[in-house]
């Protein structure tokens, strides 16, 4: 039946009932009313009069629909879908207000992806841009069908178009059986290849985004492991939530042996015959309960312990009474700076106050500090103020960050040639060899491998010919975009030079060979995969790609960045040092990741698995989501935002170093909670059930549903709420 201009404009909803994917808050309206007044293409009262029903058409629980927000969880364009007929998609309204270089024509690929994945057999719309119109035909495939076409008064016309979808479901065949069996062999011939295949397309026709990689990783974990379930009946969930379960175990018992060693720095020769007491304590015992569970065992020991300590901290409080370490004085930009390396909790504290930056509250920094794996060196004059603080990683030899004051990169400062060159100068002087610096310059930088002095090229981009004839250099910092041609001789050598590489010219059959990288990274590909590769010493940029397969990557020294990624695959990925961008991805699965030294910010994904994330030491975004359980996570650096999310499960969390927002929540279970440090943002009209610590120190309390309700206390709050 031909569409009718009451059906564009008013629309149908095929799905009411069902709870909506996307929870649209006030702000979020208005950030869409904002978005329209933008649009030029369509008579404006035409535009204005289908507000609400872009808010009821995002509301849909249509499974194409996006939102798309900025890392602050802004809403910058938007597309929502119905159902004209059983999986056939109608694209009813699309907009973008152009910034974030948002590109509706990358949106359409995604929907197109999306779509065909969900066994969608076309998708249909009437298009008001004629540019979009234009491109959606050559490019993509889209047919006019003039017979649907809507005439909106005025001469104006909407064309229809539609793309029939081949079936694309994915769907297990002998191959894949095959990849498995030559990959786990030792496990396959213990249990019935045609009782898994039928299991594995089983679960693809429930899962369409099952990945292969995970059957393996998990075949590999419960193999290591000699688990008897290998050789039991089983379903493939099953074997998946044993093999979390192992992880979860080796996991812990790490953590446990961790906190022991450092509970013995503070204990005597005699004391320390109750190392494997203390574990099995520590084993049988919930982080929120060690310090009680301790401080009795001590006093039942006699242990001698100090009852101002929390024991529960005792991992980050043995940084206590150190003093910082001398590494010598030296010109530095024609003043006399002293090198100290500060290796006690109150210098530390210290540093962050004067300085404005984050060393001495975060715990991931003091957690690396206290392992030996980095150093905070503070750049100090004589009347011992600090001007630079630098994070010196000893086993890379990395200068990671080289900080002013408020966070600020030297690179940005007056003089910052002088001030690099004569610092890193300073550090090969005291014994600390330098190797790679991760704070990114405008100009190359080197050393001189004969007579070890450092100094700098004016340009930043180098060549391949450069570095083979200058093999008396190190390139400390430095660009260069890789050539197609390249050899894997050359790549190699490029590889291990630590300078920052793009990749996207390189031909797959080399990717595929890459181990290592040790600098930062660029891919501009739209679908990457390194199947071998384990290790990014610097930063992971992808923001082109809509696909990431990086099946063996275990760590990122600092950033991964991949915001127009709609499917990551990281199985293994267990720590990332900087921030983890993903703001296209619907769906975030990080089954071990443990620990993100910067910000999260996956604001369109509507699933979050991270089960063994223990602490994100900048922000938390994922606005999109409506349900966060995150059983482990203890620590967030700066602010907690989700403010679709109509569930939090926070149950371990004891910091938030800025705020906590959830506009939507109706639902919130933070226990262990000791401290908001600036806003906690709630809606008591929607808020059901909070349960909180009630000795939480919250600075400022914000009742949305009441602008007047600003300043409650954590008591009021549970008392209107327990009514």
């Amino acid at each position: 039946m031909p569409l009718t201009k009451e059906k564009f404009f008013n629309g149908m909803n095929n799905e009411e009932g069902k709870s909506s994917r996307i929870k649209l808050s006030e702000n979020d309206k208005k950030e869409i009313e904002r978005i329209n007044k933008n649009i030029d293409t369509v008579p404006k009262d035409i535009v204005e009069k289908s507000l609400d029903k872009v808010f009821y058409t995002l509301e849909n629980n249509h499974p194409l629909n996006r939102l798309i927000r900025d890392e602050k969880g802004v809403p910058h364009a938007y597309l929502a879908c119905i159902d004209d007929k059983e999986k056939e998609a109608y694209l009813r309204y699309l907009a973008s207000d152009g910034t974030m270089n948002l590109s509706l024509i990358e949106e359409m690929r995604k929907l197109l992806k999306r779509a065909e994945k969900l066994k969608y057999k076309s998708i249909a719309f009437n298009g008001a841009n004629t540019i979009l119109n234009r491109f959606l035909t050559s490019r993509f495939g889209f047919k006019k069908d003039k017979s649907k076409d809507i005439y909106a008064g005025g001469g104006k016309v909407f064309p229809y178009f539609i793309k029939k979808l081949e079936d694309t479901v994915v769907s297990l065949v002998d191959e894949d059986i095959k990849y498995l069996k030559e990959n786990a062999e030792n496990v396959l011939n213990q249990i019935d290849i045609e009782g898994l295949k039928r299991s594995l397309e089983d679960a693809h026709r429930k899962h369409f985004d099952i990945k292969i990689e995970d059957l393996y990783g998990t075949l590999y974990t419960l193999t290591e492991a000699k688990d008897p379930i290998l050789s039991t009946n089983y379903s493939i969930p099953r074997l998946h939530e044993r093999a979390n379960q192992i992880q979860r175990e080796n996991d812990k018992e790490r953590k446990v042996s961790d906190y022991t060693n450092a509970l013995l720095e503070t204990f005597s020769e005699e004391e320390k015959k109750y190392k494997e007491e203390i574990k099995n304590i520590l084993r049988e015992t919930k982080p929120s309960k060690y310090n009680e569970t301790l401080l009795q065992f001590f006093e039942d020991n006699k242990i001698v312990f100090d009852k101002n300590v929390n024991y529960n901290e005792i991992y980050f409080n043995s940084l206590v009474h150190k003093e910082p370490i001398n590494h010598g004085t030296y010109i530095i930009n024609g003043e006399k700076i002293t090198l100290l390396e500060l290796v006690s909790m109150d210098h530390l504290k210290e540093e962050t106050e004067i300085m404005k930056h984050c060393i001495g509250k975060s715990d991931f920094y003091i957690n690396k500090i206290k392992k030996g794996e980095i150093q905070a060196i503070s750049l100090r004059d004589s009347d011992n103020i600090p001007h630079y603080t630098l994070e010196y990683e000893k086993k890379t030899k990395n200068i990671k960050q080289f900080k002013g004051g408020n966070d600020t990169s030297v690179n940005s400062l007056p003089g910052s040639k002088k001030i690099v060159i004569d610092t890193f100068n300073a550090f090969e002087k005291s014994g600390m060899e330098i190797q790679k610096c991760s704070e990114n310059f405008d100009y190359c930088l080197y050393k001189n491998t004969k007579d070890k002095t450092f100094n700098t090229l004016e340009n930043k981009e180098l060549t391949i010919d450069y570095i083979k004839k200058n093999k008396d250099l190190t390139f400390i910092k430095g660009n260069l975009t890789v050539p197609q041609s390249i050899t894997k001789e050359d790549l190699d050598l490029v590889l291990k030079t630590g300078i920052d590489v793009d990749l996207t010219n390189v031909p797959q059959k080399l990717k595929d060979g890459i181990k290592s990288i040790s600098g930062n990274v660029t891919d501009n590909s739209m679908d990457i995969l390194y199947p071998l590769l384990k290790n990014v010493s610097g930063s992971f940029w992808a923001n082109s790609a809509t696909e990431i397969n990086l099946p063996n990557l275990t760590s990122i020294g600092e950033f991964f960045s991949a915001n127009s990624a709609t499917e990551i695959n990281l199985p293994n990925l267990t720590s990332v040092s900087g921030f983890l961008s993903a703001n296209s991805a619907t769906e975030i699965n990080l089954p071990n990741l443990t620990s993100i030294g910067g910000s999260f910010w996956a604001n369109s994904a509507t699933e979050i698995n991270l089960p063994n994330l223990t602490s994100v030491s900048g922000f938390f975004s994922a606005n999109s989501v409506t349900e966060i359980n995150l059983p482990n996570l203890t620590f967030i650096g700066e602010f907690f935002s989700a403010n679709s999310a109509t569930e939090i499960n926070l149950p371990n969390l004891t910091s938030i170093g800025g705020s906590f927002w959830a506009d939507s929540v109706t639902k919130i279970n933070l226990l262990n909670l000791k401290e908001i440090k600036k806003e906690f943002k709630i809606n008591l009209n929607i808020l059901k059930t909070l349960n909180i610590n009630p000795a939480c120190e919250i600075e400022t309390i914000i009742d949305l549903s009441d602008k007047n309700n600003v300043g409650l206390s954590l008591e009021q709050i549970l008392q209107r709420i327990n009514k």
